[in-house]
């Protein structure tokens, strides 16, 4: 059996391979436009393709798909292949080896200054100050009449807690029984809720404020908030290694397919915008050209 799982699982990585090779192949080909162009989100007039009327448009979506693949690719699959490989090893009760040594490694360096600071990142990423800060964003978009942009992020928190609740109920691992820990957690271990929600408030905050001068200010903290959350689980002794960085990736996956998603209704729609336009216009034109 043991020999037979091997089997599969190396079949499985070879064709994972070979696919990911042949998307390489197609970023390699099309990086030099892509850099001309830039992403989706990033279009400017002045950096469009040198065409002109609908040789303009269809080069601008072509250009648009490539970065769509890009991140699908990037911010999609590799991430759910490593959450894979973590989540099989989890299953099979081996866990990873580097999950102790990590623990040992944090659990000797402690101090009171430190358990204060992680006991307050760890309390900062809990469920009801997540809640909170969620539901006010969400009411600032509401108020503001950014209905499309509330239901992403909505969809994308919500959506990456429900995921969270679930794979908790899956593999039901248990929680680090190393030492005595000074905040005792209940519940399954597998992956961090922590990771995964301050992930997924880090990056969907981000995706929103990507298209303004925040932009890089928002990263820098989301990525800190995330990675202070996630840490402070492990340094408190109620988190595998593992089970954080498994719940950073598949946050990053989860909130990227939704804003693939969310792009792709966004193109479709303008595309219905403009053919309509174009009828329409053609429409009053042909009007005009009748005889009166």
């Amino acid at each position: 059996m043991v020999a037979a799982s091997r089997v599969a699982q190396g079949r499985a990585m070879v064709a994972y391979s070979q696919r990911a090779v042949e998307i390489g192949t197609f970023m390699a080909q099309n990086m030099r436009q892509l850099r001309r162009v830039g992403p989706p989100g990033d279009l400017r007039r002045d950096r469009q393709i040198p065409t002109t009327g609908g040789h303009m448009q269809r080069a601008v979506s072509s250009t648009a798909h490539r970065w769509l693949l890009v991140a699908l690719f990037v911010a999609v699959l590799l991430p759910l292949y490593v959450v894979g490989s973590v989540a099989e090893d989890v299953w099979r009760h081996e866990g990873l080896p580097w999950d102790r040594p990590i623990l040992d490694f944090l659990h000797r360096h402690s101090s009171p200054a430190l358990d204060t600071l992680m006991l307050l990142f760890s309390g900062i990423g809990g469920p009801f100050p997540m809640a909170v800060f969620v539901i006010a964003l969400l009411l600032v978009l509401l108020l503001r009449q950014r209905r499309d942009e509330a239901i992403f992020f909505g969809v994308a928190v919500v959506g990456a807690m429900v995921l969270n609740y679930a794979t908790k109920l899956l593999f039901r691992r248990a929680r680090p029984d190393l030492w005595t820990v000074i905040h005792p957690e209940h519940g399954y271990s597998f992956p961090s809720g922590h990771a995964m929600g301050s992930m997924a408030v880090a990056l969907a905050a981000t995706i929103l404020a990507w298209p303004t001068r925040w932009r890089w200010p928002v990263a820098a903290l989301g990525a800190a908030f995330a990675l202070l959350v996630g840490v402070s689980r492990i340094y408190l002794g109620v988190h595998y290694p593992s089970d954080v960085l498994a719940g950073w990736l598949a946050s990053v996956a989860w909130v990227t397919g939704m804003q693939l998603v969310r792009s792709r209704l966004v193109m479709s729609r303008s595309g219905r915008a403009k053919r309509e336009e174009q009828g329409y216009g053609a429409e009053i034109h042909r009007e005009q050209q009748l005889p009166h």
